[in-house]
């Protein structure tokens, strides 16, 4: 995305440190990131990293991941439980909840 490259994903790697609520990057997982950048996806391009996050990932009863994008009541849209995917399935889950209010709205998408 505008020359850059937004990487997220690897806390399936150890879920036992990453089964937290907690806000904070951890070493072993923004380690594993990196190695895929440098060997994988930009092997031989010198890059540097300008931002880093964690996020909360959300599960349902039993682990569930299905994402749940509804309207609560009119006018009011919630998209949640999107399993730590949040970022990669933001584009997607942004068009369902545009969709669902300009029905409410009576607005043409």
């Amino acid at each position: 995305y505008n020359g850059r490259v937004l990487l997220g994903g690897g806390r399936h790697l150890n879920r036992d440190i990453e089964s937290t609520v907690s806000q904070d990057t951890t070493d072993f997982i923004q380690t594993k990131l990196e190695e895929l950048l440098q060997q994988i996806i930009l092997p031989g391009i010198p890059f540097t990293i300008e931002n880093r996050w964690a996020g909360t990932m959300a599960f349902g009863p039993n682990n569930e991941k299905d994402p749940i994008v509804q309207e609560i009541k009119p006018g009011l849209v919630v998209a949640v439980r999107l399993g730590g995917m949040g970022v990669s399935m933001s584009s997607a889950v942004a068009l369902e909840v545009k969709a669902m209010v300009c029905r409410h709205l009576n607005l043409s998408t």
